[in-house]
């Protein structure tokens, strides 16, 4: 009976230490997951712009869109209400082409063609059907729609809850669906399939299945909650989501999750909770700025607390403003990217390497005007050295080269008074002739080979000369005629 009592104590001991130790090692569990985290939460400022109707014909108002200052407002069932974006004017309220009674109009997204006859607003995508798993194109302007495509996702395994986002950088639709049914499922993820975005002349009805997928469909991870409208933005999926009574991972009931179009990573957020407790209905970017709806019929402006690195740029081997900008272009941390810059942006001192460049960056939301500073320095050249190529008569050339490790960048000039000049040879007769004629001569250049000419006069008599040599001819020959008469005589003697 003792071994028996002791046996339960030990027991009820452990089990003790256990109950003790779950707690600690969920704790653990968390703190690692928590390490492996690698988005970020930003902080937000918004600003609140105009109200519009929150139901139309008592629809609720779902996702919305902007182009040529004009936000159209849609509701569940097809219906259309637009605004001036500027003052939030209304303009017009009328039905969408596709006024049908399960097309949710959970997200709309402005495409790049122009319908036929439309020079105002390029085709407007409408999507959220329920039942269908339907795109609506639809030919848009200020007081009016009409539907002039229809794109049916026939894909397997088909999901709820289809929406389309367009991809205009990658000029394809992503097609984004939720897995299981239960907004509250902590098993659910997003099942996304990229498909060409087809032209608005390809007929009346597109019908997608799995052979026409751009790639294989790949998943994004899933926060518990009511995800609605989104939009591509650069390379990042904005996807709005909220209200329910579930937090997302990072605490957020209210906000925007953001993911990478290329590695499909989450990498930022923002969270509304306690500034907007609304529930979300859709988004854009327009001229650079983020904006939301809210299902209390409000507009904001969103303007997450970015950060970015605005000095300490420096770089070697430039050359010209220009230059700047590209190095810079290269040293953006993610997820900036250096979107543009006018052309007198960058003030650089050459001879102290000091630079500001005013650009705009590119962020997972926005747009951002920022002044970024630095040193540019110029290419640090060693001496110049002759190629060794002048010639004769022409100079020739010397070339200098960047000692910075890795640029190789030479820079070649002229080689002033190097030109050689001539070595010529000996003369020499080209043709034979008469003593009394004139004869050509020439020399060669023993480098180039070049000729020069010349003429070699021939040697003539003058008056003078041949008189004397007659003279001195006729006396010679008396002088020879006397000696042989005197030698004649005196024989005979």
């Amino acid at each position: 009976m003792m071994k028996t009592t002791r046996s339960l104590l030990t027991r009820l001991l452990l089990g003790l230490l256990l109950l003790t130790l779950l707690p600690l090692t969920a704790v653990s569990v968390l703190a690692e997951d928590a390490e492996d985290t690698d988005y970020i939460v930003d902080e937000t400022e918004v600003e609140y712009l105009f109200s519009v109707q929150a139901r139309s014909e008592n629809h609720i108002m779902q996702g919305f869109a902007a182009y040529g200052g004009v936000v159209f407002q849609l509701h569940d069932g097809g219906r259309c209400t637009t605004y001036h974006l500027e003052t939030g004017t209304k303009i017009s309220e009328f039905h969408l082409g596709s006024f049908y009674t399960h097309n949710h109009c959970g997200n709309a997204n402005f495409g790049k063609e122009f319908p036929e006859g439309n020079t105002d607003f390029p085709a407007l995508y409408v999507s959220g059907d329920l039942t269908t798993k339907a795109c609506y194109v639809e030919n848009v302007t200020a007081t009016s729609a009409e539907l002039i495509q229809t794109i049916y996702f026939d894909i397997d395994p088909s999901y709820t809850g289809g929406q389309v986002i367009l991809d205009h950088a990658r000029d394809r639709i992503v097609y984004m669906q939720r897995e299981k049914s239960s907004i509250k499922d902590m098993n659910n993820v997003y099942r996304m399939c990229e498909f060409p975005i087809p032209s608005l002349d390809a007929g009346a009805e597109i019908h997608y299945t799995n052979a026409d997928m751009l790639g294989e469909p790949y998943v994004l991870p899933f926060y518990p909650g009511i995800y609605q409208g989104a939009v591509i933005y650069g390379n990042t999926i904005l996807q709005t989501h909220g209200y329910s009574g579930t937090a997302t991972e990072y605490g957020a009931k209210v906000g925007m999750v953001c993911y990478d179009t290329a590695t499909h990573a989450f990498t930022h957020a923002f969270d509304l909770t306690g500034i907007i407790d609304q529930e979300p209905q859709g988004t854009f970017v327009y001229e650079g700025r983020l904006y939301m709806n809210f299902v209390n019929g409000k507009v904001y402006e969103i303007k997450p607390k970015l950060t970015v690195k605005t000095d300490g740029y420096d770089m070697i081997c430039v050359e010209n403003e220009a230059q700047i900008l590209d190095q810079l272009s290269g040293q953006i941390p993610t997820p900036y990217r250096l979107l543009s810059a006018k052309g007198d942006a960058v003030l650089w001192n050459s001879r102290t390497g000091e630079f500001q460049a005013d650009v705009t960056l590119q962020t997972p939301y926005n747009e951002l005007k920022v002044t970024l500073t630095g040193h540019a320095l110029t290419h640090p050249w060693g001496e110049y050295r002759s190629n060794g190529n002048a010639t004769c008569t022409e100079n020739g050339t010397q070339t200098r080269t960047c000692t910075h490790a890795g640029c190789g960048r030479t820079e070649t000039v002229e080689e002033m008074n190097s030109a050689l000049g001539h070595a010529w040879g000996d003369w020499r007769v080209t043709s034979r002739q008469g003593a009394s004629a004139d004869r050509p001569i020439e020399s060669a250049c023993t480098r180039c080979g070049e000729t020069q000419a010349a003429t070699l006069k021939a040697v003539g008599l003058g008056t003078l000369e041949i008189v004397l040599i007659t003279t001195v001819a006729i006396l010679t020959l008396l002088a020879l005629a006397l000696t042989a008469t005197l030698l004649y005589w005196r024989r005979k003697r």
